[in-house]
């Protein structure tokens, strides 16, 4: 059995989440305790988000912002807890008979929302109508899955070859009841978690309700009431009048005053797991968007170069609450190497490998940007490159997909994105992002640069095989310094997580920022 350990789950649009902001309120708090104590009845707990709930279908999208939502309802065979370490959840144990094969025997009395039992047939229909519909943007985390069967009441899961990143991958994956249709989701959701949906207007607003015959600990909240699109005015003059409780993934100054002007609430901040970067298209001869220019980020040189004219730290001011970045994972990632060495500016050298590379006088590039609006940090790169020479013209992206469709197409040179291990663990980010593209095989499957380096496949490949945490983090942490080495990404910064939270209000974040309603409750008197 692979023990405990945290991996990572991304998608092309996961790390828009920490970038929108998210509020989340509680209005009429009545007196309680914490979630391990008897609940008030009267306390309603309301959550305003930014962003827009497009679908009730738990498969459907794979974004961290409707996970937030979704995993409230719906749960995975495991789950990873506030350490990110993995835990039984549906699924009381499971062990791995071969290095192919995993059986997980299933927690006894756990019901759906519409009263009936979980069975092993449920957990089946849930994997296989993933394997079965190349729409639903959660099968990319069942990537090394071929199969699922129930057998003797147990569900068995079998793989292409063996993954070490499996149970984190399926620490992602909502079950549903057997037969369950995306228009049957849309309309009567019927998920085991601690809450129901009550009510949902899409786009606007959703009412969970408490799941009384919830097999686990009893949420404190009977009623949560989420009001979507909450643009920052309206989360300001919230606070202004007292009527929120928590308001969660900000980082607008504006704000943070909001709440230091009121005594009723508190700042949290945590550390995020995802990471600004710089990103290049490292395939194609031709710079993209160009007629006839010969691509230079295909020059180690010139990403090199790129990598010591930056000043991570003026980069990261430029972001509230940011922290620069000298690596692709943080230290609090399973497979982040605290020893891996990282140069310091050096704007002489930077000049001279342009040099060497062919671009003594530099060269005009556009930097692809995700986000819609002005983006400081963007600025703060391109006139820090401009003084090697390089000059940068910004593009943002109207949407999300707007920038991910052409992303996907090749079509861009040079970028600025965000990606998270939310789950904690190397593994999975390079498997997705930094192995070379072998869609057969579901490696590679988000590098979008064509980035490519047989070492470091072998490696990825490696650790993917070793079950045994100490044998598998020091070939992860071999890979991470290997995709470090040739710069495919630059890191700038990874945010710092605002929270406000009212003082009698019992909530700690979690590592991976993923709201859990049912482990947020009244803080004692």
């Amino acid at each position: 059995m692979i023990p405990a350990q945290a991996a990572v789950a991304r998608s092309e649009r996961t790390f828009a989440g920490w970038l929108v902001v998210v509020v989340v309120v509680a209005l009429s708090l009545a007196s309680g305790c914490s979630p391990q104590g008897p609940a008030q009845p009267q306390a309603e707990l309301r959550v305003a988000v930014s962003y827009e709930l497009a679908s009730l279908d738990p498969h459907i999208d794979n974004s961290l912002e409707a996970f937030e939502q979704t995993s409230n309802v719906y749960e995975p065979l495991i789950v990873l807890d506030r350490g990110l370490r993995l835990v039984p959840n549906l699924a009381a144990s499971w062990s791995n008979p071969d290095a192919t094969t995993w059986s997980f025997r299933l927690r006894p009395g756990v019901r759906f929302h519409d009263g009936s039992l979980l069975t092993a047939e449920d957990v089946v229909y849930s994997i296989m109508r993933l394997k079965g519909d190349p729409t639903l943007g959660m099968r990319s985390q069942l990537s090394e899955v071929t199969g699922a069967t129930a057998e003797s009441g147990e569900v068995v899961i079998r793989t292409g070859r063996p993954s070490a990143r499996l149970l984190n991958e399926l620490a992602q994956v909502p079950m549903v009841r057997v037969g369950a249709t995306h228009e049957a989701l849309e309309k009567l959701p019927n998920g085991t978690g601690p809450f129901a949906v009550a009510s949902w207007e899409p786009g606007r607003r959703l009412r969970l309700r408490r799941h009384e015959g919830y097999w686990g600990a009893r949420p404190a909240y009977p009623l949560v009431d989420i009001e979507m699109g909450i643009n920052e005015e309206k989360a300001i003059a919230g606070l202004r009048a007292g009527r929120f409780s928590l308001v969660a993934r900000i980082n607008r100054a504006g704000v943070e005053r909001a709440a230091l002007a009121n005594p009723r609430y508190r700042l949290v901040r945590q550390p995020s797991l995802f990471l600004t970067h710089l990103a290049f298209n490292v395939v194609n001869p031709i710079l993209p968007g160009s007629a006839n220019t010969p691509n230079p980020f295909r020059r180690a040189e010139v990403r090199r170069a790129i990598d010591l004219a930056l000043d991570r730290e003026r980069v990261a001011a430029a972001s509230p609450n940011a922290m620069a970045a000298r690596h692709i994972v943080t230290q609090m990632v399973f497979g982040h190497d605290p020893e891996a060495p990282a140069p310091d500016r050096d704007i002489d050298e930077a000049r001279r490998l342009l040099a060497s590379a062919g671009y003594p006088n530099g060269f005009d590039v556009t930097l692809h940007d995700v986000n819609p609006g002005p983006n400081p940090p963007a600025e703060e790169v391109k006139a820090q490159l401009a003084a090697i020479g390089i000059r940068v013209k910004i593009a943002p992206a109207p949407t999300v997909e707007a920038f991910f469709g052409p992303l996907r197409r090749r079509e861009f040179a040079f970028w600025m994105a965000g990606d998270g291990a939310m789950t904690g663990e190397a593994g999975g980010l390079l498997a997705s992002q930094f192995h070379s593209p072998d869609l057969a095989r579901n490696l590679g499957v988000e590098n979008y640069g064509g980035y490519a380096d047989p070492e470091l496949d072998r490696l990825i490949e490696e650790a993917d095989i070793l079950y045994d945490p100490g044998m598998r983090l020091p070939v992860l942490q071999k890979a991470v310094r290997q995709a470090e080495r040739d710069l495919f990404w630059i890191p700038l910064f990874h945010s710092s997580v605002l929270f406000v939270a009212a003082r009698d209000l019992a909530f700690r974040p979690r590592e991976d920022l993923v709201l859990r309603y049912a482990e947020i409750g009244v803080a004692p008197r």
